[in-house]
């Protein structure tokens, strides 16, 4: 997998060999609906050290009919058909997006030819988070084109990872007085970049598949790839050679331009309260 990274920014990275260590599972064994303090976590949330724990998370019938709405509420009903109450979609969307995390530029491999002082040393982790979603995309179709995944599922992945994205920039791309979020930043610029490569459309008079919404995305799953594999590319090649100015450009045109929908985003999702969840782990 490394190297299939490393062959889309020839002469800047150099792949390697790497063994993901294989997860634990955890249970989660009640919803406890609004009735306690909600906890904000993922399907694979790390619970005891990153990349090592994997949950059910969201996999509970109020969790999966409140996925599906905001789902609904945001994409058209031919891109919402992709989504499945399947909890393998969730799942895999989170082994891809960990086993990115560790693939790739690390932040001990000094830029390609660059200074002594990292320059990507205040945005690296913002660009990690980054790797990591753009490798979710990226990774599923390598899988599907190995024959490792089905196109079904491939779908189902790349749904959930928007659907991700478009919380993470709900919920924000600032905190006051303009201090970055890196999960709001990296969001809007993933999205910001599937709308330029024509994998996602936003259509502002366009019904949304809950027949109430105007405003909608259509995703076309025919340009994914293309555009998967260019964000990676963007993404690599800035981890590699150190060119901050090529990131400072993302934050610009996704973060503070107005290529990604973002008001719209956050009147959608702040209509839907967070999950709260009780578990247990047997010793």
């Amino acid at each position: 997998m490394d190297h299939a990274l490393a062959m889309l920014v020839p002469g800047e990275y150099q792949g390697r060999r790497i063994d993901l260590p294989s997860p634990q599972l955890v249970e989660i064994v009640l919803n406890a609906g609004y009735q306690r303090r909600g906890i904000f976590a993922l399907p694979g949330s790390t619970l005891l050290g990153r990349a090592s724990t994997y949950t059910n998370m969201f996999a509970d019938e109020a969790s999966s009919a409140r996925h599906r709405a905001q789902a609904e509420s945001l994409l058209t009903s031919g891109s919402v058909d992709a989504e499945s109450d399947d909890l393998a979609a969730l799942l895999l969307r989170s082994r891809l997006e960990e086993a990115s995390r560790d693939l790739g530029p690390q932040r001990d491999s000094p830029p390609l030819g660059g200074p002594a002082i990292d320059p990507l040393d205040d945005v690296r982790p913002a660009l990690e988070r980054l790797e990591a979603a753009s490798g979710v995309l990226f990774f599923a179709r390598w899988l599907t084109g190995h024959a490792l995944l089905d196109m079904g599922l491939e779908r189902g992945v790349v749904l959930e990872q928007l659907l991700q994205s478009f919380e993470y920039t709900a919920l924000g791309t600032r905190r006051p007085p303009g201090q970055p979020l890196d999960g709001g930043q990296t969001a809007a610029i993933q999205i910001g970049m599937l709308l330029d490569d024509g994998a996602l459309r936003w259509d502002p008079d366009a019904l949304a598949a809950d027949g109430e919404h105007r405003g909608a995305f259509t995703i076309d799953f025919e340009r994914m790839a293309a555009a998967s594999q260019h964000a990676m590319n963007v993404v690599l090649h800035i981890l590699a050679t150190g060119d901050r100015a090529a990131f400072d450009a993302l934050v610009a045109r996704y973060v503070d331009g107005d290529v990604v929908p973002q008001a719209v985003l956050a009147e959608r999702y702040r209509g839907y309260p967070e999950i709260s969840f009780v578990y247990s782990v047997r010793l």
